[in-house]
């Protein structure tokens, strides 16, 4: 990719002669600049990881307060058989991941390099929100479409149509507030790639506030309808707000940021494409592989291995999302050091050490409060220790992995991550399918970690190791093609 030229306007181009520095520096301001950010990029230690992990711990038990209170709202309103029917319906959304496109990822590379302006960053940011401008008025225009060519929504879905009987309707709804929140919500991109993720995740907290105060509005009228439309109307507010938050955190005014919005040149738009098609290769992906897990208890094992399972993900996926937000601070500062072999290998040295730790201890503690809480509230032992442990096992392994997955957010990494997802999938489903009649829930929670570690965190780290090799290489030829010694 070429900086400007003759014969391409500025505004199309982008500019990686180094952040807001002229291309070539005095020796003295370079030196003292890289200074700057290697020194940042060393401190990733502990403050942001944890900062970010305590605030996803702090807001878990908000968030689940406000959702047990909705459901609260849903049964004493119109009943328990309706509030299957309302999340059913209010999280159809959730099986359309990829509407995005994966342009999100782009925002948050562009955001964390430092080797582009913000000019350059904003030109991205603009040519995303045009890009998911253009997918949500396909998205709406797709649902809209099929709804008037009488697609049986009822049936699909499995209701009779004196159970909802607007259901048509509200699909419709959703889908449109749905698609309106997805331009605004490159904010948190914006968040996550200024390493910022835990005002990310407060502005967050929007989503139950919403949706528990539209339920109890519509629980004074008795309207299904807008309870239906209760939480996509939350998320769709919070995106709304993290589009400021997110020009404050940066220092870049919101106006700016709206008038780059527009298709922008073939260069730029060929820059985001190239990490946002794997990535959505990665984002459906990823989903499917860990989804199937109940399908193969259903056939391969009992009612009780799923109730099981299920006892064990209401545990599991909340200390999955704590790892996972502290993992999230590596992504910009990867993206800010990737061309610094030696910072790099540091850094990521550091990181896959912590976090396996980190990951351990976090198993571990799964494994042995797990039961105890699942007691407490169930009154059982719904899932065996062996389950427990399974699911331990597979913490700890996805936490490890957590740090080559960060560093692989680049175009190539995520290229690599493409086909590592499909072939962890395929192989979590053979390996789980063979070991569920025999170990019950456990047997796919093990399969996964398997699957994981084979097809996942090996190649990642030998990705890593070799990009970083590379980069080793390419600046010790530069060096010696100037003259200079190492």
């Amino acid at each position: 990719m070429t900086g400007p030229g003759p014969g391409r306007p500025v505004s199309d181009s982008l500019d990686v002669s180094g952040g807001n520095l002229p291309a070539e520096l005095p020796a003295d301001t370079a030196a003292s600049w890289s200074s700057r950010l290697a020194s940042k990029a060393r401190g990733l230690a502990a403050s942001t990881p944890v900062r970010n992990a305590g605030t996803r711990a702090l807001i878990l038990p908000v968030s689940g307060l406000a959702s047990f209170w909705t459901a609260h709202l849903i049964v004493q309103s119109v009943g328990s058989g309706a509030l299957g029917i309302v999340t059913l319906v209010s999280t159809l959304p959730a099986l359309v991941p990829f509407v995005d496109l994966g342009v999100g990822a782009a925002v948050a590379n562009a955001v964390g390099d430092r080797q582009l302006n913000w000019d350059d960053r904003r030109r991205v940011i603009g040519v995303s929100a045009f890009v998911l401008t253009v997918s949500a008025a396909a998205f709406i225009g797709l649902v809209a479409g099929v709804t008037v060519l009488g697609v049986p929504w009822h049936k699909l879905l499995g209701l009779g149509p004196s159970e909802l009987p607007h259901l048509t309707r509200d699909l419709v709804i959703v889908a449109a507030v749905f698609a309106l929140g997805l331009a605004p919500g490159l904010g948190y991109r914006v968040l996550l790639g200024s390493d910022a993720y835990w005002a990310a995740q407060l502005v967050q907290l929007v989503t139950p506030a919403t949706t528990v105060s539209v339920t109890a509005l519509a629980v004074s009228s008795r309207n299904i309808d807008a309870m239906i439309i209760a939480p996509v109307c939350g998320a769709t507010l919070a995106a709304f707000v993290s589009a400021p938050v997110a020009a404050r955190r940066v220092r870049v005014g919101l106006r700016t940021v709206l008038g780059h919005i527009r298709p922008g040149s073939a260069a730029l738009r060929s820059r985001v494409l190239k990490t946002a098609v794997p990535m959505v290769a990665v984002t459906v992906g990823l989903p499917v592989a860990f989804q199937t897990d109940r399908l193969v208890l259903s056939h391969r094992s009992d009612p009780a291995a799923l109730a099981a399972y299920a006892a064990v993900a209401l545990l599991y996926v909340p200390a999955l999302s704590v790892v996972a937000s502290a993992g999230f601070s590596l992504w910009p500062r990867f993206a800010a050091i990737r061309d610094d072999r030696d910072l790099s290998r540091s850094v990521f040295g550091r990181a896959l050490v912590g976090f396996a730790l980190a990951g351990c201890g976090v198993g571990a503690t799964l494994t042995i409060v797990g039961p105890l809480m699942t007691r407490l509230w169930a009154g059982q032992d719904l899932a065996t220790p062996s389950a427990w442990f399974a699911a331990g096992l597979l913490l700890a392994v996805q936490a490890f992995h957590v740090p080559a997955a960060m560093f692989l957010m680049d175009p190539r990494g995520l290229r690599l991550q493409a086909w590592c997802v499909p072939v962890m999938a395929a192989a979590n489903l053979l390996i789980s399918w063979r070991l569920a009649p025999a170990l019950g829930a456990a047997g796919p929670l093990l399969g996964s970690a398997v699957a994981v570690l084979l097809c996942q965190v090996f190649p990642g780290i030998v990705a890593v190791r070799r990009t970083v090799a590379v980069r080793r290489t390419v600046a010790t030829r530069g060096r010696e093609a100037s003259g200079v010694r190492p």
